[in-house]
């Protein structure tokens, strides 16, 4: 085996051409920036959230400020003269149940609102808009209330569903899950 010459190159050397500021400290040891560190924020679980929600009026405020301001001067509706829309949105509590979902989004990563259309249709159905015959009801559920697993991810690239949820599965009031077609869904999604 050869033996290896050392030069002058293969010497390790210390460098000293860092960016530095005698007046204002920058790259000394009064910069402030090298003590700025990215921490790791640890995702809170949604029982701690629940805790701290009902728990804590701080910590409430936070979640709910955003959706009052969002939903306290409710909605006008040009095309409606008559005012029937909005009496038909009063009699659903559309205004609350927005605020509610707002405030799961904020919460728990999300929310939705399931809107009973009546069309005829199975709720894992897509809606047809021609044949409601009514709005019965506007449900809130938060993504605590929602199973998802990848397998419920639309892999077919054809679809305009891909790479997203098409049936959602809602767990109800009573704890039994049931099925409903994104197209019945109001989707509230939190950061």
């Amino acid at each position: 085996m050869a033996k290896k010459i050392n030069t002058d190159s293969d010497k390790a050397q210390a460098r000293y051409d860092s960016y530095m500021n005698a007046l204002t400290g920058l790259g000394g040891l009064a910069d402030k920036s090298l003590r700025t560190k990215f921490l790791y924020a640890p995702i809170l679980q949604d029982e701690v959230l629940t805790e701290m929600y009902l728990g804590d009026g701080f910590s409430k405020k936070i979640v709910t400020q955003v959706a009052d301001d969002m939903t306290r001067n409710w909605i006008t509706i040009p095309g409606d003269p008559s005012g029937k829309i909005i009496k038909e949105m009063a009699r659903l509590k559309a205004q609350s149940k927005y605020n509610e979902a707002l405030d799961w989004q904020r919460l728990y990563r999300g929310g939705l609102i399931h809107v009973g259309a009546l069309d005829g249709g199975e709720l894992d159905k897509p809606l047809v808009p021609e044949k409601v015959k009514e709005i019965a009801y506007m449900n809130v559920y938060s993504a605590m209330d929602v199973n998802m697993a990848t397998t419920d991810f639309v892999t077919d690239v054809n679809s305009e569903y891909y790479n997203s949820i098409e049936i959602f599965k809602i767990r109800g009031e009573n704890g039994v899950p049931f099925s409903v077609h994104r197209s019945r869904l109001l989707l509230f999604f939190g950061e």
